[in-house]
């Protein structure tokens, strides 16, 4: 069993964002729905002779995922890289605690948050919207499931990052870039193929298509294509959901084994440092040498200097990114 003192310790940490996160996802959404709808009610009162589209909630096109997700990135930082920054991680896990409990209170602390706000706010929303009989953009349930997998994977995947890396920028670059990293390779190795041989978008929708889906940051991506998920793909939220498994699995394996330095090293496991670096001379490259080629109408020399750059770049950027140490107050 978990002490309530440790829940008491982790949650007193960033109550401050803890209180904030519950209070925007618990109303916001029926705030917005109640401000729209009234406003029609009050166009209709105002002009009653006026005739337009009927009445629609229209989930999905509202900023209101991604303000929730930014509230969770910056719990999960503070709850890993801030308090590793600030020595106090060394307390933690000074505590009678074992490290798997205690990256079990900092995960389910924020999803208890995510989970309770989420019910409220769906239990405001549809009660709401079923008083008032309004017209809806997709099931109510298939959205907020949506939502909810969508918090749940982003918030997994920032802590996860947070117990691979050894500072507060590290764990924010890492969960930014593994959160676009399936669509960003998607669209180079699509980009060089296409340069190559007479492959046409057609033909390679569907590689753009999956590394769509499998991209954390979908929702970020332009609210469109994510209302339309919902038809496409109606199991869709099995997805993210499979993923926050799979980032928490990653978390909580590399918290237990990992080492607590505070040293300013990006990754706290040494070895990742060069397949990570890889990775992006490899997405500098494919980028980089796919952009010179179009720029220069299609010429092979375009395409090698291109390359050429990509490579010089992400080799400097490695280098300050991953190798060079931060200094660490």
């Amino acid at each position: 069993m978990v002490g309530g003192g440790l829940f008491e310790k982790e949650f007193k940490q960033v109550r401050t964002l803890f209180l904030f996160l519950f209070i925007f996802n618990s109303f916001a959404l029926p705030f917005t729905i109640w401000t729209q709808y009234s406003s029609h009610v009050e166009l209709l009162k105002k002009y009653p002779d006026y005739t337009s589209e009927p009445f629609v909630i229209q989930f999905g096109a509202d900023p209101l995922l991604f303000i929730s997700t930014l509230f969770l990135f910056f719990i999960a930082i503070n709850q890993m890289g801030t308090e590793r920054a600030k020595g106090m991680m060394d307390f933690t896990l000074a505590l009678p605690y074992k490290r798997s409990k205690i990256f079990f209170v900092k995960w389910v602390l924020a999803i208890g948050i995510i989970v309770f706000s989420t019910l409220i706010s769906l239990i405001l929303s549809g009660s709401y919207i079923e008083w008032h009989d309004i017209a809806v953009s997709q099931p109510l349930f298939n959205y907020y499931f949506i939502y909810f997998s969508s918090l749940t994977m982003f918030y997994t995947l920032t802590l996860s990052a947070g117990a691979l890396t050894g500072t507060p920028f590290a764990q924010g670059l890492t969960a930014i870039s593994a959160s676009v990293l399936p669509l960003l390779f998607t669209f180079v190795i699509a980009m060089n193929v296409q340069a190559f041989s007479n492959v046409y978008y057609p033909e390679m929708e569907m590689w753009y298509e999956a590394g769509y889906l499998f991209t954390p940051a979908l929702q970020f991506f332009g609210g469109t294509a994510f209302q339309e998920i919902p038809y496409t793909y109606r199991y869709y939220f099995l997805i993210p959901g499979g993923m926050a498994a799979l980032f928490y699995l990653i978390g909580y394996f590399s918290f237990i084994r990992h080492p607590n330095e505070r040293n300013g090293n990006f990754f706290l496991w040494k070895q990742l440092n060069l397949p990570v670096q890889i990775i992006v001379i490899l997405l500098g490259v494919l980028g980089f040498s796919s952009i010179g080629y179009g720029i220069s109408n299609e010429s092979f020399t375009g395409y090698i200097l291109g390359a050429v750059i990509g490579a010089a770049v992400s080799i400097i950027l490695g280098y300050y990114l991953i190798y060079k140490k931060t200094k660490q107050a």
